[in-house]
């Protein structure tokens, strides 16, 4: 036997010591609430040791708070599907944090199978997910979690990263934001699209989606990359923002988004007069370079409108 061998069996049966501890750790104590998993390439890890882990958390019908971060290249469907099982078991959990880094064997069969069980969270209030450079997800995997994000209708924070996932377009995104007019108590949305083939087109179905969205807070998008995003779809963007009343932060990056110009900034300016709220804003535009002196004179101006008397933090990242 190989030392290779040897070590993906030993490996396999510590999970299955530790998915017996976790059985065992939660018939005694039904309080036990956090769970945090943490696997790296570095580690022999494979999809049956995964799940073995998984067979023992399941248990944890008291479980609160959980955070799994996967950065295995091999996790297939199958162990995704497991995973998704187990929720339907979870009604209990407030928080669920499933981050997944360089998972080439992911596909949209296995997302599909990780989300068809999110109607179980019902006091579910935070979500985040993140699925980095995982390049078989296609917008027929945003489709699929559009469908499930409208169960979720406890959730207050929002935060979806497709960073690389280079096989995702406008099409994922407008499925992605029909969901959101869904999500009446939402408070905080982080949407992640660096360097995916998104345009104005897609940033105009996510207008449509956040204009209903009253209540919400605070909002972090990341478009860089986007090099296809224009002054349109900035457009798009600023015109719902001045419609959220209750918005009291703003993070909007379009680094590299070389089409936006300072026409761009009026027409964001314009939507910052509006805020009477707004408290903190951080805005990137670096190597945008249409943008000129005239632009941000504007776009400074938009500062004295209505925010102007509890504005706290100002940052802005505007030239190459």
């Amino acid at each position: 036997m190989s030392r290779k061998t040897r070590g993906k069996r030993s490996n396999v049966k510590t999970y299955w010591k530790i998915s017996k501890q976790f059985q065992r750790h939660d018939k005694r104590h039904q309080l036990q609430n956090n769970l945090t998993l943490s696997t790296s390439r570095g580690r022999i890890i494979n999809n049956r040791g995964i799940g073995r882990f998984v067979e023992g958390f399941k248990n944890f019908s008291s479980l609160r708070h959980l955070t799994l971060h996967f950065d295995i290249a091999g996790l297939n469907d199958e162990s995704l599907k497991k995973l998704g099982k187990t929720f339907r078991r979870l009604d209990l959990l407030q928080s669920l944090a499933l981050e997944f880094e360089c998972c080439q064997s992911m596909s949209d069969e296995g997302f599909q199978g990780l989300t068809q069980d999110f109607k179980s969270f019902r006091h579910l209030n935070q979500l985040h997910l993140s699925l980095e450079s995982c390049e078989e997800i296609t917008n027929e995997g945003l489709k699929y979690l559009s469908k499930n994000l409208k169960k979720l209708i406890s959730l207050e924070s929002l935060s979806l990263n497709f960073t690389w996932c280079l096989r995702i377009s406008c099409e994922g995104l407008e499925a992605l934001s029909s969901s959101l007019y869904k999500l009446q108590l939402l408070r905080k949305l982080n949407l992640t699209f660096t360097d995916v083939g998104i345009n104005n087109f897609g940033l105009r179905s996510l207008s449509e989606g956040l204009q209903k969205m009253r209540v919400l807070e605070s909002i972090n998008l990341d478009f860089k990359g986007c090099i296809d995003i224009s002054d349109e779809g900035l457009g798009y963007l600023a015109k719902v923002f001045g419609g959220l009343d209750q918005l009291k932060e703003i993070n909007l990056s379009l680094l590299w988004c070389d089409k936006i110009s300072d026409i761009g900034l009026v027409y964001f300016g314009s939507a910052i007069e509006e805020l009477s709220g707004l408290l903190s804003i951080h805005l990137v535009f670096f190597r945008c370079e249409k943008i000129t002196n005239e632009g941000l004179i504007y776009l400074s101006k938009s500062f004295k409108g209505k925010s102007r008397n509890i504005l706290k933090k100002i940052s802005l990242e505007l030239f190459s």
